[in-house]
């Protein structure tokens, strides 16, 4: 069984030790490149390093791609501890954009960790997801973030419908992502900030809930034989559409 404190990879390692939340890393004795980077900072923050034999990385607890680095973390780091007060009061302070990204039963943690690392590279305010039928903060999606889950906040709510009625409160308009009759080609969308993206389960898209929530609907047009994109490049490339009219 795989231990959910347990984060793996070069980057997602680094920031980690950079963000304070490790406790251990562990470095295979045959990993060469970025070593020397990784014991100089786990020495700078004082973690502990332990060597571990080239074949217990291929145990259960280290899944594939752990490039010959791991490292336990703090289990608080691990939970979301953010609130949907704290993520619409503090992007100013933080120098981010009031750009929320939030996520409608995203259930692959790969397309949770690309979404957290490309909102966090556009300088987002933040992510929110729902508690149930989502994807949480796993070792898998903390890897495809690459590291920026660590600073990017990650605010889990019982149901993103109060929380987009809170955005709504605050002034910002909520444009959901869907391939549906009437959605506007996003080049063509009016998406001045402050601004909440709402993406859909790989799927079946937005519910329908969600969906008569929105403000706008937007779309990517597609000119190809493939009739849809992945979610976490289809939020990818709406968000660069969004800082490129903000710009």
């Amino acid at each position: 069984m795989k231990d959910k404190n347990l984060i793996y990879g070069m980057n997602p390692v680094r920031e980690a030790i950079k963000a304070g939340s490790v406790e251990v890393v562990y470095i295979s004795p045959t990993r060469k490149k970025g070593l020397k980077d990784i014991l100089k900072e786990a020495g700078a923050a004082g973690v502990e390093v332990k060597v571990i034999h080239e074949a217990g990385f291929f145990d259960s607890r280290f899944p594939k791609g752990h490039q010959g680095v791991a490292a336990s973390v703090s289990g608080a780091s691990r939970e979301p501890h953010h609130s949907m007060d704290d993520l619409l009061g503090q992007e100013e302070a933080a120098g981010r954009l009031r750009l929320y990204i939030v996520l409608d039963q995203i259930e692959d943690p790969r397309n949770l960790g690309a979404i957290l690392r490309t909102a966090e590279a556009a300088g987002a305010a933040g992510v929110v997801t729902q508690e149930r039928r989502s994807a949480g903060l796993s070792p898998e999606a903390v890897k495809a973030s690459a590291g920026a889950s660590e600073h990017i906040p990650l605010v889990v709510v019982t149901n993103i419908k109060n929380a987009l009625r809170q955005m709504r409160e605050e002034g910002i308009t909520i444009a959901g992502a869907e391939v549906v009759a009437g959605a506007e080609p996003v080049w063509d969308a009016d998406l001045s900030l402050p601004l909440a993206l709402v993406v859909g389960s790989e799927g079946k898209g937005l519910r329908r809930t969600v969906r008569e929530m929105c403000d706008v609907l937007v779309s990517l047009p597609l000119h190809g034989k493939v009739s849809s994109l992945n979610a976490s490049v289809a939020c990818g490339a709406i968000i660069f559409e969004i800082l490129r009219q903000n710009r």
